[in-house]
């Protein structure tokens, strides 16, 4: 049974004129302690006095904190908090991993507050916090959930850190705090968080700055001391930035591989087309510290029929050939919509025999957590999918209804125009080029909502299904919808007015190009 409690009740975040100070660095603190007050020669033993406060006893209110004045703790109240993310829900697996959905303050011009995943998994001698870098992702790797959601923006280090802060409250790992009272399955551990990946929401070297000044107060042996060597980054490969990261933060390193072939990986890891398998191999071989006892972690998912055959295996021993790793074979962690399946268990068996054959340790990672989607890969902000999707149903019809507005005023003003020069050319003095005009728009009408409604809906639902955000794909295909009328009908006002087929083609085509561009501005750039 799936335990879930809704809208747990925690302080409200902090808004943007009381900034949480819990996540930040000494230097924030000290910072923060400048603004309201703290003499300059005070301020190294006040940010102590915080730090031990906040990273190694966890209190979550300034009263608590009893060796600092009672001055100093009304200033700190009244321009700042210790509250953590909101938590919008917390899932419970069967198997004892915890999800939570975590809202974050406002920042700047952001609409609402955006939203996060931070899953627990507990094990008999660990418990590893799997932690989000991006809200969203930009990668749009296609077996992962997380990139079917767009990126909205960079984790603060004081959002990464908060994680960690937050899930040490709901399970109890600070000193003296009591555990949970579900019954749910806890490391035997003395602390309960052992080991901290950065394998949750989004691409960690693309918030480099924000994700290594959150490891440094994760690391610190005054606070929360999680040794570098229990936390690890995983990247899919942003080449440039691994060897810097190994020489700045030093801590554990994992690739998100997936598969030995450029051509396969281009479409499962598609950051594969700007930095190669090639390129990222010699990254790793290059990972400042890299040996057998700081060896790199190759994760790879199994696909089945795209990329567990035992050549890939072959494959994947003789491309790793030289660099000190541990292989983890994923199992495929399913989710809604997804195209591909897991390998079967047997043919996953198969290929770790032959890697481990070679040499490497290729441990079967247990997936945790599937029946709340917190397994690997599985990650997704779902009250921004479900917000999202709402917003989809209203803006599309409204885009589309617009859209075709615009194409029928283009349609009447440049039809107009088009029937009074062909009024003018051959002479003629009865008639009123307008209401001529106004027929052709009339006919025009008709046509439109009988021959392209329904090319024009699947260019929008195609472009909703696919994503599809390219402008010329709804300009031009806009244009073709109306475009194909004149080949489909022959206008009696044309005929009357001999006007040339070319002079209607274009006309149509021109209304249906403005109408494709205004929907990709109201809504397919966003698709």
């Amino acid at each position: 049974m799936v335990l879930v409690a809704d809208n747990i009740a925690v302080p409200t975040p902090p808004s943007a004129a009381k900034q949480s100070l819990a996540g930040f660095g000494r230097e924030q603190l000290e910072r923060s302690l400048a603004r309201i007050g703290v003499p300059e020669r005070q301020l190294r033993m006040r940010v102590g006095q915080l730090w031990s406060w906040i990273y190694v006893r966890g209190v979550t209110s300034f009263d608590q904190m009893t060796d600092v004045s009672k001055d100093l703790r009304s200033r700190l109240e009244a321009g700042a908090s210790l509250v953590r993310p909101e938590i919008v829900s917390e899932q419970v697996s069967v198997d004892g991993t915890r999800k939570w959905l975590l809202r974050l303050a406002k920042r700047g011009h952001e609409a609402r507050a955006p939203e996060i995943e931070t899953v627990y998994i507990p094990e008999a001698d660990r418990g590893t916090l799997c932690i989000s870098s991006q809200v969203g992702c930009t990668l749009t790797c296609s077996f992962c959930h997380t990139g079917t959601q767009r990126l909205v923006r960079n984790l603060e280090a004081e959002d990464i850190v908060a994680q960690i802060l937050l899930a040490r409250d709901r399970i109890g790992d600070w000193p003296g705090a009591t555990p949970p009272g579900d019954g749910r399955f806890l490391p035997a551990t003395e602390r309960k968080i052992t080991n901290v990946v950065l394998m949750g929401m989004g691409e960690p070297l693309y918030n480099f700055e924000n994700v290594r000044a959150a490891m440094d107060v994760a690391a610190d042996g005054e606070g929360l001391s999680i040794s570098k060597r229990r936390i690890t980054l995983s990247t899919s490969g942003v080449v440039p930035e691994i060897p810097r990261w190994g020489a700045e933060a030093g801590t554990m390193l994992a690739i998100s591989l997936h598969a030995t072939r450029d051509e396969l990986r281009n479409e499962l890891v598609p950051i594969n087309r700007k930095y190669p398998i090639a390129e990222l191999m010699q990254a790793c071989r290059d990972y400042p510290g890299l040996s057998n006892a700081k060896r790199i972690t190759f994760e790879y998912v199994m696909l089945k029929g795209v990329n567990d055959s035992l050549a890939d295996a072959k494959a994947l021993v003789q491309l790793l050939r030289g660099i000190p790793a541990k292989i983890n074979l994923i199992p495929f962690n399913t989710w809604p919509g997804v195209r591909y399946e897991c390998s079967e268990w047997e043919q996953i068996e198969r290929f770790a025999e032959i890697v481990n054959r070679a040499g490497y340790a290729s441990p079967v990672r247990t997936p945790r957590g599937r029946d709340i989607l917190a397994a690997c890969g599985q990650l997704r902000s779902e009250s921004i999918r479900l917000k999202a999707s709402i917003g989809r149903l209203i803006i599309v019809p409204l885009a589309f209804l617009i859209s075709a507005t615009a194409a029928l005023l283009v349609l009447f003003s440049l039809g107009t125009e088009r029937v009074t020069q062909a009024v003018h050319s051959r002479n003629l003095t009865d008639g009123d080029p307008v209401f001529a005009a106004f027929d052709l728009f009339r006919e025009g009408i008709i046509l439109v909502s009988g021959l392209t409604i329904l090319p024009a809906l699947a260019i929008v639902i195609l472009g909703e299904v696919a994503r599809i955000r390219s402008s010329l794909y709804y300009v031009f295909g806009g244009g073709a919808a109306l475009a194909a009328i004149p080949l489909l009908a022959r206008l009696n006002q044309v005929a009357d007015l001999n006007m040339p087929a070319s002079s209607v083609w274009q006309v149509f085509a021109t209304a249906g190009f403005v109408g494709g561009f205004v929907y990709w501005m109201l809504a397919g750039r966003r698709a």
